[in-house]
C-alpha cells in the first residue's frame, strides 16, 4: 500500500507542476478532481487505474481529517468518485497451461 501512496503522490506533484498550482487540502474539490482525472487520462492511464489513484487520495484525505490535519471536505462531493469500468479477465485453461509447460 505504501508504494501506491508514493506513486499517487508523485502524480499529484507532476499535476501541480503542470498546472502551476500548489495542492493543498483546501483546493482538493470537484474542480481539482476534474483536472486531475483529465491529467491522468492524458497520461494514458486506464479507467480503473485512475480510479485507484482517486481511492488512494481519498484514503489519505480521510486519514488526515481523522487526525485533525484537514478540516476541508471538498473531496466528499458525490461527484468526487473513484471511477471504474468492467474489465475482461483473460486466463489460460488447464489444457493451455499444460501445453505451455
Amino acid at each position: 500500500m505504501r508504494r501506491e501512496y508514493e506513486v499517487t503522490f508523485n502524480y499529484l506533484k507532476k499535476y501541480a507542476t503542470k498546472t502551476g498550482k500548489a495542492i493543498d487540502f483546501k483546493n482538493i474539490d470537484i474542480d481539482f478532481y476534474d483536472g486531475f482525472t483529465q491529467y491522468l487520462q492524458g497520461e494514458k492511464m486506464a479507467t480503473n487505474t485512475i480510479g485507484k489513484k482517486i481511492r488512494t487520495l481519498k484514503t489519505f484525505l480521510n486519514a488526515a481529517k481523522d487526525e485533525g490535519q484537514n478540516s476541508y471536505e471538498g473531496y466528499k462531493s458525490k461527484k468526487f468518485v473513484a471511477i471504474t469500468e468492467e474489465s475482461e479477465s483473460i486466463y489460460l485453461n488447464e489444457a493451455e497451461l499444460t501445453a505451455y509447460s
